[in-house]
């Protein structure tokens, strides 16, 4: 629901979500690179989890900040 209204957004002319957008895209890879090593290896490795999740917390405060109003220059 959130990546439909972030998409919206980015439609109506709000060019502050392309960097989340972006970032869920890279996030998506990440997680089906975790997925795929999971089924070929049994393991995955912890750089990808740290990876996938610091990107993930960091692509929510960003949109939370957008959200909220905050005036953050990147």
């Amino acid at each position: 629901m959130g990546a439909l209204l972030a998409i919206g957004a980015a439609l109506t002319g709000d060019d502050r979500v392309y960097v989340n957008i972006t970032m869920v895209v890279v996030i998506m890879v990440l997680g089906f690179l975790a997925v795929s090593r999971r089924f070929k290896t049994g393991k995955v490795q912890k750089g990808l989890i740290l990876g996938h999740a610091g990107l993930a917390v960091t692509c929510y405060l960003l949109l939370a900040a957008t959200v909220l109003g905050l005036n953050i220059q990147i």
